[in-house]
C-alpha cells in the first residue's frame, strides 16, 4: 500500500470514529468543565421553557395576543380596502363581489399527504367536537355541529326529512370569527311557544380533547338569532378571569331555569401538565368550573 492510500486509510478510521457521537441517538452532554450527570442531561422539560422564553410575553396570554394580532389585521385589511377602493382600485380578489367563493364541504379528504401511498388511510374527515339538536324544533331536522377547528356549521335538514344523508345540506355560521376551534354546543330550551329562529346557542370555543392538535379557544361565543349574529364572552362577570387559552369541553343548560347554565372548561398550566396540549380529564388540577347566571354574563 503506497503512502497516499495509507493516508486515505487513515482519515477515513478517523472520521467513522470520532463522528460516531453525533449519530448516536441519546448520546450523553459532554461537557469541557466536567462530567454531566445524567439527570441534568435530560431536562427536557426545562429544555422546553428555555425553548418558548423568547417567543412568550411575560403575564401575558399566548390566546389573548393571537387575538390582538387578529383584530389588527382586520383592522389594517378594511384600511387598505377603504384606501383602494377610493383611489379606485379593486386591491384584493375577494374584495367584492366578481370573484365568488364557493364551499367544496364538508367532504372527507384524501389522507396521504404524499401522494405514493406512503401513510394512506383513505378517505378521512376531521373531528366533530360537539353536536346540538335544537329543541325548539319539534321536527329534530335543526341541528347544530362543530369541528375541531371547524367552526360552528347548521343544517335545517338533519332530521327526518333527509333519509339519505348525502342530501343533508350544512351552513358554516363562524367563519368571520376570531376562532374556529370548537369543544362544545348547548341551546337554550324555550319553555313557551319555541321558535327555532330565536334560539340562543352557546358555542364553547377551544377542544380539550388533549391530542397533538387541539387548540385553545377565546371564550364562550354566543348567538340570540338561531347563528346569525355573535358575541363573544371573553370573561366571567367580574372581569377578572379571561377565557383566553381555554377549551370547554361542556356546557349545559338547565331545564328548570333555562337562564342557569354551567360550562366546564380545561386549560394547561405548568403544574399540572408536561407538555403543551390541553388537559381534559375532569378531575384534573388544570380544569376550571365556570357558572353562567345567564345566557349573557359568566361568573367562576
Amino acid at each position: 500500500m503506497n503512502l497516499g492510500a495509507r493516508v486515505y486509510f487513515l482519515m477515513f478510521l478517523y472520521s467513522i470514529f470520532h463522528a460516531a457521537p453525533i449519530f448516536g441517538q441519546g448520546s450523553r452532554i459532554q461537557s469541557d468543565h466536567g462530567p454531566v450527570s445524567i439527570e441534568d442531561s435530560a431536562q427536557a422539560g426545562k429544555r422546553e421553557l428555555w425553548f418558548q422564553h423568547g417567543r412568550v410575553v411575560p403575564k401575558e396570554s399566548a390566546a389573548a395576543l393571537r387575538y390582538r394580532a387578529h383584530r389588527q389585521k382586520l383592522q389594517l385589511r378594511a384600511l387598505r380596502s377603504a384606501q383602494a377602493h377610493a383611489a379606485g382600485v379593486n386591491l384584493l380578489p375577494h374584495d367584492g363581489a366578481t370573484i365568488p367563493w364557493k364551499p367544496l364541504g364538508p367532504l372527507p379528504l384524501a389522507s396521504d399527504a404524499s401522494g405514493f401511498g406512503v401513510q394512506d388511510y383513505g378517505w378521512v374527515a376531521g373531528r366533530a367536537t360537539a353536536v346540538a339538536i335544537d329543541p325548539a324544533d319539534g321536527s329534530g331536522n335543526t341541528v347544530y355541529i362543530g369541528g375541531a377547528f371547524g367552526g360552528v356549521w347548521k343544517s335545517v335538514n338533519a332530521g327526518a326529512a333527509s333519509p339519505n344523508p348525502s342530501s343533508v345540506t350544512w351552513t358554516p355560521l363562524t367563519n368571520d370569527q376570531p376562532t374556529l376551534a370548537v369543544g362544545s354546543i348547548a341551546i337554550q330550551p324555550q319553555l313557551t311557544s319555541p321558535v327555532p329562529g330565536n334560539s340562543v346557542i352557546l358555542v364553547g370555543t377551544g377542544e380539550a380533547n388533549s391530542s397533538g392538535d387541539s387548540y385553545y379557544g377565546l371564550g364562550i361565543l354566543r348567538s340570540p338569532d338561531a347563528g346569525r349574529s355573535w358575541t363573544l364572552i371573553s370573561q366571567d362577570a367580574s372581569s377578572t378571569h379571561s377565557f383566553a387559552g381555554l377549551g370547554f369541553s361542556k356546557i349545559a343548560f338547565s331545564t328548570l331555569n333555562p337562564s342557569l347554565v354551567v360550562a366546564a372548561a380545561a386549560e394547561r398550566r405548568k403544574d399540572c401538565s408536561k407538555d403543551s396540549r390541553i388537559q381534559s380529564s375532569p378531575i384534573a388540577d388544570c380544569t376550571t368550573r365556570t357558572t353562567v347566571d345567564n345566557p349573557g354574563t359568566m361568573r367562576w
